[in-house]
């Protein structure tokens, strides 16, 4: 990368090449001399580019770029002594980040746990935020068009060992408390838990296992599960875990880890993936409210539904919910068969879908019939089943319990 903040004289026995209109500076490593032909070829690298005023270039001035520190070190203590950013910075993206951090007490937080690295993890949310990666390989570029705290800047290599440091899974877990804590609150919170899978290309990474991915690309992955408050979308805790254990298993987990910071009232919103007997005890057992979608395979919904069917026809008027323009009713019942508790079962039936639906039925089966009289027009004899998809699996209501 061209380094326009600094200029430095361009170093004897340096070769000039124009490419492009620009004139590209070269540092002779070596030469070799071809007896056969009788020339020499060059073994040069590009150091930078001349600076340019009119398009002329201005005396032996030169742009360096990062491997002409490698080649002339002497300049490189020059030039981080006497500049250490650019001339232009953007700062309107740090001061946002900065006054966030801040208003979260989140800088406090920083100190406290990172001490000496504090400044540097500043920095790389920053980064992380305005540029939106973690490919930290483009963090210098950061560095030179945008102010960091405290003045400190960070090599690549500094990075790589602050990731890598055994004291990095100790200090997350302190933040995560710290975190909580802050925003734990008296009145009861829904937390939203779902989970995730990151498919994984690279080796020696012990979590990385093969399963069942949303998106398969025959690499193994790693699982993540996560937390978040309902009523602002602030992210609360996580937990990571090979990606052969189903998401369904690890639900207790995430109650664990919701009691052991301090979640005294607290209800889970969770997908019907997570729906099984042992995971509803679970969270009896620890005092947690639940709201849940279900299958409609399961005896407790096919009751639920044979209950409000028949009153829902019979009176929309009486059950129309007018804020979600559908027709709901709620029925108590139990879960399962021993179950000690006593549950509410919300049913919607949205009329404006049923009607779709029923109209994507008609179409599929009046296809079907199109295809079926070709067939018997052509005189063409079909052996084994025709195969017709049975729409009316997608009719089915949206349950709830808690």
């Amino acid at each position: 990368m061209i380094h326009r903040d600094v200029t430095v004289n361009r170093p004897a026995g340096t070769k000039i090449q124009a490419r492009n209109g620009r004139r590209y500076v070269y540092h002779v490593r070596s030469r070799k001399y071809h007896k056969e032909g009788r020339y020499y070829t060059d073994d040069r690298v590009d150091i930078g580019v001349m600076v340019y005023d009119d398009g002329n270039s201005k005396g032996n001035t030169m742009y360096p770029n990062d491997r002409y520190w490698e080649f002339y070190p002497d300049e490189n203590k020059t030039y981080q002594e006497a500049q250490m950013f650019s001339n232009t910075l953007k700062v309107g993206g740090t001061m946002i980040v900065q006054k966030v951090l801040r208003d979260l007490q989140m800088d406090e937080v920083l100190n406290n746990i990172y001490e000496k690295d504090s400044a540097m993890v500043q920095n790389l949310i920053t980064y992380m935020i305005l540029f939106e990666t973690s490919t930290f390989q483009h963090y210098p570029a950061m560095m030179r068009n945008h102010p960091v705290v405290s003045g400190v800047l960070t090599a690549d290599t500094h990075i790589a060992e602050f990731l890598k440091d055994e004291e990095q899974e100790e200090r997350i877990k302190l933040f995560l408390a710290a975190w909580n804590q802050m925003h734990r609150k008296n009145v009861t919170a829904y937390i939203g838990y779902d989970s995730t899978n990151i498919n994984n290309q690279s080796k020696g990474i012990e979590m990385a296992e093969y399963g069942h991915p949303k998106i398969d690309i025959g690499a193994p992955q790693i699982n993540l599960s996560y937390a978040m408050d309902m009523v602002d979308s602030t992210p609360l805790f996580f937990e990571l875990y090979p990606g052969s254990i189903i998401d369904n298993s690890q639900c207790k987990y995430m109650v664990d880890k919701a009691k052991d910071y301090g979640y005294e009232k607290c209800g889970f919103v969770l997908d019907r993936g997570y729906f099984s007997e042992k995971n509803i005890k679970y969270m009896d057992d620890h005092g947690y409210a639940l709201v849940i979608m279900l299958k409609e395979n399961y005896q407790c919904v096919k009751e639920a539904v044979k209950v409000s069917q028949k009153q829902i026809h019979e009176f929309k008027y009486k059950y129309y919910l007018a804020d979600h323009d559908v027709y709901g009713m709620t029925v108590k019942g139990k879960l399962y068969a021993k179950d000690k508790h006593t549950r509410y079962f919300h049913v919607f039936y949205d009329n404006s879908r049923a009607a779709s639906l029923q109209n994507s039925i008609m179409k599929a089966y009046t296809e079907q019939e199109k295809k079926l009289q070709r067939l018997i027009d052509q005189k063409t004899v079909v052996t084994g089943k025709i195969k017709v998809t049975n729409l009316c699996k997608q009719n089915s209501p949206i349950l709830v319990t808690f």
